[in-house]
Parts: structure tokens; C-alpha cells; sequence
């Protein structure tokens, strides 16, 4: 265990990206940021197995469509993320079915060139990978520390990608 100088030292440049929520409503849980806590406006993508590539669950290839709704928008220095599971793969229904939505994941953000030595050091500590991917050029990867954490931890290059109107909305619209 490391102690506090060594924490201290070790945090210092680490900067959480993200904070993740998942909901069975999307439009419902949108409203409610915009109105009650006056945060937007939301940039509305549909993520699939058409635009996710390189897309794992539990180290294997996924098999099969998915399909899933995130709705992103800066709250100062952090995005917030709230995601809306359709079908496919289970990481989003298991947290509703559990809970009935709420926390997910923080996002780390971390540089490309780190990933593989970032993985390999949470390996060696037993904690194993559960979905990742790419969306063009961002990339993530999901760690199984929900049971013991009571959320998941996400590393992510956090990129600033362009996408095509056809695959988002903003929220409210213009």
C-alpha cells in the first residue's frame, strides 16, 4: 500500500474525464439536467456496433448488434455522461437492473501511449477489463471494479472527435 506522500506524488496529474450515469429514460433524465440543474446543452449519439469498433466484452469480441444512446455535455472541466442501454450487451442493463440506473463509471483521462501500461498494471492487480473499444479516435476500456468500488473505472485517451450530424442530436435542439 502506498502511503500519503507516495499517493500524493502518484494523483497529481490524474485527471477524471468523465462521470458516467446510466438511465432506462433518456429524454426524461435529460430534462431534468437542463431544467433542475441547468446543465447542457447535450450532444445525443447513437453508438452500435456500426460506429464502436474494436468493441470487447470480458476480453472477447461482441458478437452480434448493440445498440445504445449517450448523451454527452461539459459541466466545467468534466463531461458528464448519461447512457441509455437499447439491446445488445449487459454493462448498462446490469446497472439497472441492480439499482434502477445512477453512477457507472469515472473516466480516467489518460494519453494513447500509456494504455497497454496502464492495463497490464490493473491486470496485475486482478482487475480484469469488461467492455472497450473505439469510437474513431477515442478510445476506452472498462474495468470490472463495480463490486468492489460500486462503480466502474474507465481509462480514456478522451479525444476530441468530429461526427457526422447524421449520428447525433443536440439536446435541448438549436
Amino acid at each position: 500500500m502506498m502511503n500519503c506522500a507516495e499517493l500524493t506524488d502518484y494523483n497529481k496529474n490524474r485527471q477524471i474525464c468523465q462521470i458516467c450515469l446510466v438511465t432506462p429514460d433518456l429524454k426524461e433524465t435529460l430534462k431534468e439536467w437542463v431544467e433542475i440543474l441547468k446543465v447542457g446543452p447535450w450532444k445525443v449519439i447513437t453508438l452500435s456496433d456500426e460506429n464502436i469498433t474494436d468493441a470487447m466484452l470480458d476480453g472477447k469480441k461482441i458478437e452480434g448488434p448493440f445498440k445504445y444512446y449517450c448523451a454527452v455535455s461539459m459541466f466545467g472541466n468534466t463531461q458528464i455522461e448519461i447512457v441509455q442501454p437499447c439491446y445488445g450487451f449487459t454493462i448498462y442493463d446490469d446497472i439497472l437492473k441492480k439499482t434502477g440506473g445512477g453512477l457507472h463509471h469515472f473516466k480516467e483521462k489518460i494519453s494513447n501511449d500509456m494504455f497497454s501500461e496502464k492495463i497490464k498494471e490493473y491486470a496485475q492487480a486482478g482487475i480484469k477489463t469488461t467492455f472497450s473499444g473505439h469510437l474513431r479516435e477515442d478510445i476506452f476500456v472498462n474495468f470490472d471494479t463495480q463490486e468492489k468500488l460500486h462503480f466502474t473505472f474507465e481509462l480514456g485517451n478522451f479525444a476530441d472527435i468530429v461526427l457526422p450530424e447524421e449520428m447525433y442530436y443536440n439536446y435541448p435542439s438549436e
